[in-house]
């Protein structure tokens, strides 16, 4: 499921005689002494799955599953099945073309194997990045790495489904819930007879943790299952903890867990490319840019930080044919309830709002709470609305708007993009 239809549906759960309560909205900025910056944290899916091996092989001639069993024996007795003993695809990615992207950054269009995510993948940097262009590749390589392992822990040690709640009563027996930590990107900083310890990480706020390693714990070389002999002191590692929390019900109906549970180390994985190439700011250097969704025309970031600006333009929920669109653009015209935005194609797109929200964020809460980054001609805008598929209207009304905006590190202090 996209983003944008999870939001949709998010939205059509509102009843239609709601009004948002922005009193209470700026009450609660006003208490933050931070800016905290909503970042878009759930993960696309592709629900279309495809035809299992077996489901392929039950459709072969017979002449065909001949030829592959011999083929299979040849394999093994080459001593290539090694390779099916890998844990995980190792990720491989390669860059296909440099150019300027539509935002004036520096760009890459990549081919990708082995990571979660399409076979083809651009990035941009930030303004503020970190690294150069020609680190992009590899910093992607390594992040793929990373959710690779991070996918095989959760699988391997991860509770299959998520206890049920509901039907835990008040001062019930707890219901447990296995969790599983993958660490960030550390070092092996110290081996002991009977506990490993791992650097901490200072700039992330990751703290350094001295571990209990007994013998089942796993040891990962190059993806393949190997020994503590092969791991040393001062390898670039990652490491899999796993705990179990409590969850009880209160008497006033809420759910209190056990935040503090102990942690058993379960595997200890050695990374396969230089330390620096996993460091998260340079991960955070890179927006990804994909077709907006429903605007096959126009280029999107993909999953940015951004400010919102409007949020609940009324049911706006996915029936029959409608569908929840985006799309991003530069600020081309400011007519309080009208916001002209040209996208990436060129295309300009009239958004409509119920009210001022652009001179209403400017006004009282740019200065306040977001650096003085006011929305000016120039400025990118991402707006999401419902419309039907087959539909393209330039003139829209708007169910989201978001005033985009560049962020590296938690800390920085908030520029538009």
């Amino acid at each position: 499921m996209k983003d944008l239809d999870f939001d949709a549906l998010l939205l059509a759960a509102k009843p239609d005689d709601y009004l948002a309560d922005t009193k209470f909205t700026d009450t609660v900025m006003q208490k933050v002494q931070h800016s905290e910056i909503l970042l878009s944290a759930v993960r696309k899916m592709d629900v279309n799955k495809k035809e299992t091996f077996i489901m392929k092989f039950k459709h072969l001639p017979r002449i065909a599953i001949v030829a592959i069993a011999l083929g299979a024996l040849v394999v093994v007795s080459t001593g290539a099945y090694a390779a099916y003993q890998l844990l995980w695809a190792k990720p491989e990615v390669h860059v296909i073309e440099s150019k300027t992207s539509v935002s004036g950054r520096d760009e890459v269009l990549l081919s990708t194997s082995g990571c979660d995510t399409t076979s083809s993948t651009r990035y941009e940097l930030k303004k503020g990045a970190t690294i150069e262009a020609d680190r992009i590749s590899a910093v992607v390589q390594a992040h793929c790495e990373l959710q690779a392992i991070e996918n095989w822990a959760q699988q391997l040690y991860g509770d299959q489904a998520m206890p049920g709640l509901n039907g835990l009563e008040n001062n019930s027996k707890p219901v447990r819930q296995t969790i599983v930590v993958t660490s960030m990107a550390t070092h092996l900083q110290m081996k002991q007879e009977n506990s490993l310890t791992f650097a901490g990480l200072d700039t992330y706020g990751w703290p350094k943790n001295t571990l209990k390693a007994d013998k089942n714990v796993k040891y990962i070389v190059d993806g393949k299952n190997s020994t503590a002999d092969e791991i040393k002191e001062g390898d670039p590692v990652v490491y899999v903890a796993t705990g179990n929390i409590s969850m009880t019900r209160n008497q006033n109906g809420s759910i209190d867990t056990d935040n503090n549970p102990e942690r058993t180390l379960v595997a200890v994985i050695k990374l396969s490319m230089p330390f620096e190439d996993y460091d998260q700011f340079a991960w955070q250097s890179l927006s990804e840019r994909e077709t907006c969704y429903g605007n096959p025309n126009d280029d999107c970031v993909a999953g940015g930080a951004s400010i919102d600006l409007y949020m609940g333009g009324g049911n706006a929920g996915i029936s029959g044919n409608t569908i929840m669109k985006e799309i991003q653009g530069n600020v081309v015209g400011l007519n309080k309830y009208k916001t002209s935005i040209r996208s990436s194609s060129g295309t300009i797109f009239t958004v409509t709002t119920p009210t001022d929200v652009i001179s209403d964020y400017n006004i009282n809460k740019a200065g306040r709470y977001y650096n003085n980054q006011e929305v000016i001609l120039g400025s990118s805008i991402s707006v999401q609305y419902a419309e039907d598929k087959n539909a393209q209207a330039t003139e829209i009304s708007a169910s989201y708007m978001r005033f985009q905006i560049e962020l590296v590190s938690k800390g920085d202090p908030v520029k538009a993009y």
